[in-house]
């Protein structure tokens, strides 16, 4: 012997394209099912506060409905100058040819 050492290189199996087709849609799928896991407990355990965008003021028997100001503090919960909605109330029921815009300021 020389003292050198051979080095094995094993070459990869060859896989058929349906197997990695398949492989590539488990691991989206377990990706999705985890996500959509994790949003579901968050919910169950209402992290967060109420996620509604528009909630009835003043209270829930009445007929308008109002910006539900905490929604921007539950995805910037570390900044000190978060943005807010106004403070306009809206009837829950819109006439037939009537548009709403809302805007953050």
């Amino acid at each position: 012997m020389s003292g050198k050492t051979k080095i094995q290189v094993h070459s990869l199996p060859n896989i058929s394209p349906v197997r990695k087709r398949l492989f590539w849609m488990i691991t989206c799928l377990i990706s999705f099912l985890s996500s959509f896991g994790f949003e579901i407990a968050l919910r169950l355990f209402h992290y967060g506060g109420n996620p509604n965008l528009f909630v009835s003021i003043p209270n829930e028997s009445s007929k308008y409905f109002g910006m539900n100001l905490e929604v921007t503090k539950r995805h910037c919960t570390t900044l000190t100058n978060v943005s807010t909605s106004g403070k306009d109330i809206f009837l829950k029921g819109k006439a037939e040819k009537q548009v709403q815009n809302f805007y953050l300021r």
